[in-house]
């Protein structure tokens, strides 16, 4: 009966021993701080907020716990190993997606830039035929500089792409082509006012003859 005490007693005192010299889990440490490193350098926060997100948390939540078990006697980072492992995890699957999202991105700026361009080329070209000289509105002088705005506001897209701002490629191409619409649409009404003026003027000699 000793004997099985003395044994049970030194079992308990062993798995005790184990667990108070748990070490710190470092290299999962590592390999999971190198899986948000990269995630971060893939511009997670941008192309996959919310799972950038839960990454981060998860890793915060395994350095806060490891802090933890640092200050026990008996250690214990299971935990804290379950959390790096699903950070890790959630930060390689979130880097594929953060790639796949800024190339779509990428390719989205870039038929942006097409659209936005043409647009403007329209608005161009038909501020070229409208009215000027004598009795021109204060109007279509204000759509000239409009025009000549947008052609500056189309020009800076370029920019924008090659330095990778992709997102905000896009927003300013949508912008630009919703005004240079806005602004054609303008003109041509100017243009039509005049023809009408023209075609009014022609009655009314037509009628004196």
């Amino acid at each position: 009966m000793k004997r099985t005490l003395r044994v049970l007693l030194l079992m308990v005192m062993a798995v005790l021993l184990v667990t108070a010299c748990a070490k710190q889990p470092t290299e999962e440490m590592a390999a999971t701080k190198t899986a948000v490193d990269a995630l971060v350098a893939a511009e997670g926060d941008k192309y996959a907020p919310a799972e950038t997100s839960k990454v981060k948390a998860d890793y915060d939540a395994a350095m806060a716990e490891i802090k933890v078990q640092d200050g026990k006697l008996f250690k214990n980072y299971d935990k804290a190993k379950e959390l790096l492992t699903s950070s890790k995890t959630g930060a390689a699957a979130a880097t594929e997606l953060a790639a796949k999202k800024k190339e779509e991105a990428k390719q989205a700026a870039m038929a942006g830039e097409t659209e936005a361009k043409a647009a403007v080329e329209q608005a161009v070209a038909l501020i070229k035929k409208a009215p000027s000289g004598k009795g021109t509105t204060e109007d279509v002088e204000a759509l000239r500089n409009d025009v000549k705005g947008l052609e500056e506001a189309a020009a800076s897209l370029a920019g924008m792409i090659g330095s990778g701002d992709y997102l905000g490629a896009v927003d300013k191409a949508k912008a630009i082509k919703a005004k240079a619409d806005e602004v054609s649409a303008q003109i041509k009404q100017a243009i039509e006012k005049k023809s009408k003026k023209k075609g009014a003027k022609k009655e009314v000699k037509k009628g004196k003859k």
